[in-house]
């Protein structure tokens, strides 16, 4: 019996976008926490301070944290330090991931794995 080959897409591009959301997010955040911190006049700053917090709901969901570790980063007024360090992280752990999950590989070891490069909506197959 002849199994279905399985098939990954791999995006050469997937890791940048990750980390430039991310670098992005921190940008962000750092820029509306400077807005509310340097307005001096309440009506503006009142107006800053629920953007900073619309904007700290999203940016605490994109990134997946929970509350402590949220006030931490905010304490430290979203620090490049920091980011600059999950982003480091992260774009190792990241280089060239195609299956994240290693054991779905070894349950299709007799089976065809078809892979699709894809690279600015130009699409290649490998396969094996």
């Amino acid at each position: 019996e002849e199994k279905a080959p399985q098939i990954y897409d791999y995006d050469k591009n997937k890791k940048e976008k990750i980390l430039s959301s991310i670098q992005n997010s921190f940008s962000t955040m750092r820029k509306y926490l400077l807005n509310v911190v340097s307005s001096k006049e309440l009506k503006p700053r009142r107006e800053n301070l629920r953007i900073f917090h619309e904007e700290s709901e999203k940016f605490q969901e994109k990134m997946q944290l929970i509350e402590k570790e949220y006030d931490l980063l905010k304490n430290q007024k979203f620090s490049k330090n920091i980011e600059d360090g999950i982003v480091s992280i992260l774009g190792k752990l990241l280089d060239n991931v195609i299956i994240s999950n290693k054991d779905a590989l070894f349950s299709f070891r007799n089976t065809a794995l078809i892979i699709n490069t894809i690279d600015n909506n130009n699409q290649s197959q490998n396969k094996d």
